[in-house]
């Protein structure tokens, strides 16, 4: 199957722009062209661009998907890399988790302690945010 760069943005949920970049990463093989001079690109393109947007999706950065792609490309690899970015990935987000839940618990502190009735001068949240050593 060969696809145009217009075609295959579409069949992956992508931009032209994004796959261009992508090309200019490293991220994904330049392709052959026709002799019109259309970039031409084969199914595994596809196949790699759905794995790049997998990636991202669970928070991989452009970089961690390079090395991916790099120990997918491999042959004398296994899977215990790829486990390990998995597993530092996991951490990543799980802090982020509790540091979004911080946040909301501040909130929530900070919202149940304004009345919503005072002048903005003495607003209980503007006041919180202005004070030094409050620790939220």
């Amino acid at each position: 199957m060969s696809l145009t760069i217009s075609q295959l943005a579409a069949r992956g949920s992508s931009t032209v722009q994004a796959i261009r970049f992508y090309e200019r990463e490293g991220l994904l093989c330049s392709p052959a062209r026709n002799s019109s001079g259309y970039r031409i690109y084969e199914s595994d393109a596809l196949t790699r661009l759905v794995f790049i947007h997998r990636a991202q999706n669970l928070g991989f950065s452009l970089k961690e998907i390079r090395d991916l792609i790099g120990l997918q490309t491999d042959q004398d690899a296994d899977c215990t890399a790829i486990r390990h970015a998995a597993e530092e990935k996991l951490s990543v987000v799980e802090e982020k988790v509790a540091d979004l839940l911080r946040m909301k618990e501040a909130l929530q502190v900070l919202i149940g302690a304004c009345t919503g009735q005072r002048p903005i001068a003495q607003c209980e949240i503007l006041e919180c945010l202005s004070t030094e050593g409050t620790g939220q």
